[in-house]
């Protein structure tokens, strides 16, 4: 059986592939994510000291939490440098928040001398004051929690054969004066092969770039847990085309050539990604944030994009990631009359009256299932392709 996962901002989903069973009668689950539970834990977490150690993994959405923390009491986070690379890749500018960053052995020396005091004072209470300590391992996948869930339905570790992840990945710019969001878009799209296939975007677990940490980690995570399994059987990529594949699974189940063009727009919890296709083949995408979406701006600028008025350079001025385009020329029109749109995510309702003609695709029978089926489509294309 094949574990496909897609690690969002607010959930993660999960879908057990079963190729002797319809895809609708397989086990699909949509849990909150670990970024998700980690920043309810820390809002509610009042210690005096928060030691927080792991992998790396989404800064989003407890960093705000560590730093108003920190703000309020300087060094009264703790991490270790590999965890804090979570918040940013540059770990002067966690220091600049006032989060203390430690290495490895550094962080279990001050966990363990914290912890002594800890018992010191509950040993003898009218003597000091009492400090209190809490503790995290993170990472962007509770392995434990999926084997527990799995466990109630007699499914066990070793029934796992093949992994599929995939996580959002900004990438880290050798240089570390360029945007990331700029950075992204280099880093992510410009891999397509010349086939212009997604497809091309999955990594085997050995064969990640060293510029896309966060798919590292979550493949290193994975092969941990799974000792059973090697680089062979895990494979990763980034949510964004993933999800968009989950969609193209949709509309070609078969690997055809459709030259049909359309528009597939993903609005996630992080991301909104918009990608002009033909067939099962990329010519451009629009990314941004979804928390900066304006609906009319986004219409507006997809219409420019798609007519050739709109660069790469004019969105990251309006604090877009940017235009990747593969084979047209920036001012190339794509846009004639009508353009099939075709719109996923679990903020997909936000774009619902831009144009009537919008569809809602349910790859799968579920919309949150996009990513995983998605990471399906890209494994069974470089097994076959291979």
């Amino acid at each position: 059986m094949i574990l496909s996962i897609d690690v969002g901002k607010g959930t993660e989903d999960l879908l057990l592939f079963d190729e002797n069973k319809q895809i609708e009668n397989t086990i699909q689950i949509v849990l909150p994510s670990t970024a998700q539970i980690l920043r309810d834990q820390l809002l509610d977490d009042d210690s005096d000291l928060i030691f927080i150690s792991g992998s790396l993994m989404a800064g989003e959405p407890w960093h705000k939490v560590v730093y108003d923390k920190c703000a309020e009491k300087p060094n009264c986070v703790i991490m270790t440098e590999i965890a804090a690379r979570s918040l940013r890749y540059n770990l002067e500018q966690v220091r600049s928040k006032n989060v203390r960053v430690l290495s490895n052995k550094e962080f279990e020396a001050e966990y363990e001398k914290y912890r002594k005091k800890q018992e010191e004072i509950d040993e003898f209470p009218m003597y000091s004051t009492r400090l209190t300590l809490s503790r995290y391992s993170i990472s962007d996948i509770n392995f434990d929690r999926i084997e527990t869930i799995l466990n109630t339905s007699e499914i066990k570790k070793n029934d796992i054969t093949k992994i599929l992840l995939c996580v959002q990945d900004h990438g880290e710019p050798g240089d570390p004066n360029q945007s990331a969001r700029d950075f992204r878009m280099s880093a992510i799209y410009s891999r397509l092969d010349q086939s212009g296939r997604l497809e091309a975007l999955m990594f085997r677990s050995d064969e990640i770039p060293q510029e896309l940490p966060r798919l590292r980690s979550v493949a290193q995570d994975a092969l941990k847990y799974f000792s059973h399994l090697t680089y062979n059987d895990i494979y990763v990529m980034d949510s964004s085309p993933a999800v968009v594949l989950g969609v193209v699974s949709d509309l070609y189940p078969a690997d055809i050539s459709d030259e049909k063009e359309h528009l597939i727009v993903n609005l996630g919890n992080g991301h909104t990604l918009a990608t002009f296709m033909k067939g099962s083949v990329v010519e451009l995408v629009y990314e941004l944030h979804t928390g900066a979406l304006d609906v009319g701006g986004f219409a507006e600028d997809l219409d420019l994009i798609l007519k050739g008025k709109l660069c790469h350079e004019d969105v990251l001025k309006k604090g877009a990631h940017g235009i990747y385009r593969r084979n047209i020329p920036d001012d190339n029109q794509i846009l004639d009359n009508y353009l099939p749109i075709l719109v996923i995510g679990p903020n997909r309702n936000k774009i619902k009256n831009i144009n009537e003609e919008i569809t809602f695709p349910h790859p799968g029978g579920s919309m949150m299932m996009s990513g995983p089926i998605g990471l399906i489509r890209a494994f069974h294309y470089l097994i076959n392709k291979n």
